[in-house]
């Protein structure tokens, strides 16, 4: 975490008003900006009063079920297994009935 660009690796450091926080997560990094300070420990809707979210707009999300290149997923093999069966189960059809 970062208070005004300097590192911090204390959890105890104290913030004031106007202080801006870098946070690395693990989904991203949030920028927020203290606007003020809480008196007691209330609901969320409460404490986003007290800071702003200066952190960059996420990227948009894929669609489930969406995949883009890769392996296939398990659905998609599955799809693909049944069409095999069904192609080998016709020709021996056509085996049997001479036609092959």
């Amino acid at each position: 975490m970062r208070v005004n660009r300097d590192r911090n690796d204390s959890a105890s450091r104290p913030v004031h008003v106007g202080d801006t926080l870098t946070i690395a997560l693990e989904s991203g990094v949030r920028v927020l900006r203290v606007r003020g300070c809480g008196e007691r420990r209330g609901p969320p809707a409460e404490a986003r009063q007290l800071y702003d979210d200066l952190s960059p707009p996420d990227p948009p999300a894929v669609a489930t079920g969406e995949r883009i290149g890769g392996r296939p997923g398990k659905h998609e093999r599955r799809a693909a297994v049944g069409l095999k069966r069904r192609a080998s189960a016709d020709s021996d059809d056509d085996f049997a009935s001479g036609d092959g």
